[in-house]
């Protein structure tokens, strides 16, 4: 065999090698990529979940607040009530006292 054709040999089995190596690299890129997806679906789901626990915990927060001001604005309303009772009442008895004199 002539030095020109080892070398063709030789140059073959390098290139033959060199393809091998280039498609188990891209089959590594292609795991590692399949790899990544999955992660970033699964952190999707859980940025999904995240965020309707929080809208469901914000829904029930205005939900408790308009409850607790409905109530306020309810003990308000009959403190209001029992003054304006109490005023009167008293305002009556004294205006009945000053018309018996």
């Amino acid at each position: 065999m002539s030095d020109c054709e080892r070398q063709k040999n030789q140059s073959l089995n390098s290139n033959q090698q060199l393809l091998s190596w280039a498609d188990i690299g891209q089959e590594n890129l292609i795991d590692k990529f399949d790899q990544s997806r999955k992660e970033i679906d699964d952190l999707i789901g859980e940025f999904k979940d995240t965020q309707r626990h929080w809208s469901e915990a914000h829904d029930r927060a205005v939900e408790s607040t308009r409850l607790y001001f409905r109530y306020f604005l309810w003990g308000l309303f009959c403190v209001i009530f029992i003054l304006l009772t109490a005023a009167f009442s008293i305002g009556a008895y004294y205006l009945i006292q000053h018309l018996r004199k």
